[in-house]
């Protein structure tokens, strides 16, 4: 049995020009403005005052995953 982790793609987006795949993190996303396509360099800027209500979407994503991070590791 495989890693469920280990078949997932990672967080991204295809580039709007070449269609090249464009890795990036939600804490990437929360914490900067631009973006480079690693194939054809192509850079993308974040319009965050348009983009608010997805941001905020996204932080209370990353509060969970964080939270369900801290609740998976067992103290012994």
């Amino acid at each position: 049995m495989q890693n469920n982790q280990s078949q997932q793609r990672p967080s991204g987006f295809n580039c709007p020009v070449c269609q090249g795949f464009i890795p990036v993190s939600i804490q990437l996303i929360l914490s900067t403005e631009r973006f480079v396509c690693p194939q054809c360099f192509l850079e993308i800027k974040l319009n965050r005052g348009e983009s608010k209500k997805a941001l905020d979407a996204l932080e209370k994503v990353k509060d969970a995953e964080d939270g369900v991070k801290k609740a998976s590791v067992f103290r012994r």
